[in-house]
C-alpha cells in the first residue's frame, strides 16, 4: 500500500493518491483515507459519510469482482471546485454477473464507470462547501 500526499489544499488543487493491493483487508484503508481527506477539506459530515461509503464500495468491487490481469487499485482524490475521486485497476467485471455497481449507483449522484484497454475506471465527485 502506498499513499502520496504532498499537501492537501483546495486552493492549490493538490491531489492524494492511494494504491492498494487487491486484498479485501485493505478496503478499510480506502474508507479511512477518504473520510480523513474530506474532513481536512471541511466538507459537510453528510458528504464525508457518502464519500467514505462510496469509495469503500467501489474499492471492494474492484478488489473482489474484477477479472483478468491482477494489479493494484489506485485511488486519486483531487480537491478543486468539487472533490473528484477516481479509482482505477486492471481488470473488467464479468459481463455474466449481475451489476456489482448497483449499490454505488445509489450512493453517488455524479458517477462514471468505464472499461477500456483492460482497465476499469470509476469516477465520482462531491461538493466541497460547508
Amino acid at each position: 500500500m502506498a499513499v502520496t500526499a504532498p499537501s492537501l489544499s483546495r486552493g492549490t488543487h493538490r491531489a492524494i493518491t492511494l494504491s492498494i493491493a487487491r486484498d479485501p483487508g485493505l478496503v478499510r484503508t480506502v474508507r479511512l483515507v477518504s473520510a480523513a481527506v474530506c474532513r481536512q477539506l471541511m466538507v459537510k459530515e453528510k458528504v464525508v459519510e457518502q464519500a467514505r461509503l462510496a469509495l469503500g464500495e467501489a474499492a471492494a468491487v474492484m478488489v473482489a469482482e474484477l477479472t483478468g490481469e491482477v494489479g493494484p487499485v489506485t485511488v486519486l482524490l483531487e480537491p478543486a471546485d468539487r472533490l473528484v475521486a477516481t479509482l482505477s485497476s486492471p481488470g473488467r467485471v464479468d459481463p455474466d454477473r449481475s451489476d456489482p455497481w448497483i449499490l454505488l449507483r445509489g450512493l453517488v449522484g455524479q458517477l462514471s464507470i468505464t472499461e477500456s484497454d483492460g482497465r476499469t475506471v470509476v469516477t465520482m465527485s462531491w461538493p466541497l462547501g460547508r
